[in-house]
């Protein structure tokens, strides 16, 4: 098999030998289009199939996540209309928020939620099969899609409330929560289209429970998020493990939801299957929440850059993994002369400049206008596009994908992976997830900053055992 060189943040020459041993999956030749087949996390990369590397600017899609087990809109409009207009648009990535209590074979969309008029073949269906409409259509158009945990139930008991930062509740153990997964992640096995799953959104500390936190195993259990998402990620991975595994950040004292990346330093995560990881962060101007300290420093936006670097930059910058923004999103009040609309605009002008200056991927929240927060791309008629954000996000946006190529195989085959990383006229094979030496948590773990990440290093044997098992498949 062909080495491919591959591209970094550093612009080095990269060797990636992809070798996947299979009795029933033969080994498949570079795909031809940018994106085409599954996605891999190199440094702090994402690169698809051939080696190429990939950028997603994409849209949260909501619904499936509410009362409705549907996604919004459906009602008003055809789900074609939807996904042609986002691919015209240029979004290649659609970011499907779901709620745990929606993924059940027997859960069907709420009445009204359709107009079955305007999608006549999804009468009938159940909330599952509309999923896998979405994807379908979105895989004609040539548009990716990350499936995202998006909340437990959109109606918990009084005494439990919503979005309480945790994956269970008092109706749905963590049982549920990964047995959810292996369904999702059997049932798209083979569909290229689905890149990857986003585990859970924004854990954070609430009055309801325990802090959640990240820390070493064993700790603080079952509120600790960094082992429970090795949890989900090892149900994923048993069964499908193609899929790039998307994990939130914490919260903290001085950031958002699912933001603050610092514990990953001092307690990295290691997937059971390698080259899969990429940390997911939110960000957030003043008129979701105002009053927040950073963004009312005396600098103010000159102070985001260093913040969100330290926050959360600093694990692409150092190579430990690549970092998706999940969410951003504004109303956008484009022209507005009040203070909080310049402070919004400010925002929002500086965290699209940091995007382009890491070239990061993204997605915007949100597609539809229901979101209070921010609105949508599209005003409350379901129809007409903001074109006050998309001109703000016309120059982030990165390259449409073709249609995802491919068909799903009746059975699931058993195969390993095997991934060689090596730089050139370098001594040894560089491994791009960083080793950090795991320290105590301090009274400062909310805000302590991550120091300098050095990349370690794999003996030469490693790199001649994998060669010799190389030539000895293919021979």
């Amino acid at each position: 098999m062909a080495a491919r060189t591959i591209p970094t943040a550093r612009h080095a020459s990269l060797t990636l030998l992809l070798l996947v041993a299979s009795s029933a999956l033969p080994l498949r030749a570079s795909a031809s289009q940018l994106g085409d087949g599954y996605w891999f996390a190199v440094g702090n990369q994402i690169l698809d199939e051939a080696g190429r590397v990939v950028k997603f600017s994409g849209v949260n899609w909501n619904g499936f996540d509410a009362a409705n087990c549907v996604a919004d809109g459906l009602w008003a409009r055809g789900l074609g209309e939807y996904l042609d207009q986002m691919a015209s648009l240029g979004f290649n990535l659609i970011r499907l928020n779901f709620a745990t209590s929606c993924i059940s074979p027997s859960i069907r969309p709420s009445d009204g939620s359709i107009d079955y008029s305007k999608n006549p073949d999804l009468e009938g269906l159940t909330t599952l099969e509309v999923m896998d409409a979405v994807i379908a259509g979105a895989k004609q158009r040539g548009i990716r899609v990350i499936l995202s945990n998006s909340r437990v139930s959109p109606a918990l008991p009084p005494d439990y409330p919503a979005d309480a930062g945790l994956w269970f509740d008092l109706g749905n153990p963590e049982r549920v929560w990964l047995d959810n997964w292996n369904l999702l992640a059997s049932r798209y096995y083979g569909e290229r289209t689905v890149v990857g799953v986003d585990l859970f959104n924004e854990p954070h500390r609430d009055p309801s429970h325990p802090d959640v936190t990240w820390e070493a195993d064993g700790v603080n259990e079952p509120y600790n998020w960094r082992t429970a998402a090795k949890r989900a990620a090892d149900v994923v991975q048993r069964v499908n493990p193609d899929l790039l595994i998307f994990v939130q950040g914490m919260d903290g004292d001085d950031c958002w939801w699912g933001s603050n990346l610092r514990p990953v330093y001092f307690y990295p995560l290691k997937l059971n299957v390698p080259y899969k990881l990429v940390y997911s962060i939110h960000d957030y101007g003043p008129m979701v929440k105002d009053g927040q300290p950073w963004l009312y420093d005396p600098a103010f936006p000159a102070n985001l850059e260093g913040y969100w670097d330290e926050l959360w930059g600093y694990v692409a910058d150092q190579e430990i993994a690549p970092v998706w923004i999940g969410e951003w999103g504004s109303v956008l009040p484009v022209g507005g002369t009040d203070e909080l609309s310049q402070r919004e605009m400010k925002w929002v002008n500086a965290l699209r400049h940091y995007i382009r200056k890491k070239s990061l991927s993204w997605t915007w929240f949100t597609w539809g206008p229901n979101s209070k927060d921010t609105g949508g791309v599209l005003t409350d008629d379901w129809d007409t596009v903001e074109q006050g954000k998309m001109e703000v996000l016309g120059p982030v946006m990165h390259p449409l994908f073709g249609p995802s190529v491919g068909e799903r195989p009746a059975v699931a085959p058993r195969h390993g992976l095997l991934i060689v990383y090596a730089p050139e006229n370098a001594p040894g094979i560089t491994m791009p997830v960083a080793e950090a030496k795991q320290r105590p948590v301090s009274d400062s773990y909310f805000k302590s900053s991550p120091p300098s990440v050095r990349a370690s290093w794999l003996p030469l044997a490693t790199a001649a055992s994998a060669c010799l098992l190389l030539l000895a498949i293919i021979a």
